[in-house]
């Protein structure tokens, strides 16, 4: 849904949408999100999500530990956007084997 005009999300709207556990590949970029994205996103691909584009949007500030949840997740572009601060450095614990 690159490009698509899609409307800032507005993470409280969206609280009776069934959210897949599925999803493995989730492209928004050129669509003005804010940083709001970061919450709807964490609840959409948490488990599954391997490949998420959101660059080119409006997202600010610092980048959020969101992404720590995400344990599938093996391509992540955040480029073009209005960043600030250092990336997290996020350690991974493995869950039991």
């Amino acid at each position: 849904m690159d490009d698509c005009g899609l409307p800032d999300v507005n993470p409280k709207s969206l609280s009776h949408v069934n959210f897949s556990t599925t999803l493995e590949v989730l492209h928004l970029r050129s669509n003005n999100f804010s940083s709001s994205v970061f919450t709807w996103v964490g609840n959409v691909g948490g488990g599954s999500l391997m490949d998420l584009q959101l660059d080119s949007n409006q997202l600010k500030g610092p980048i959020p530990n969101v992404f720590a949840c995400m344990s599938s997740l093996e391509y992540l572009d955040l480029s073009e956007n209005e960043f600030e601060g250092s990336i997290l450095n996020t350690k991974f614990i493995p869950g039991p084997v």
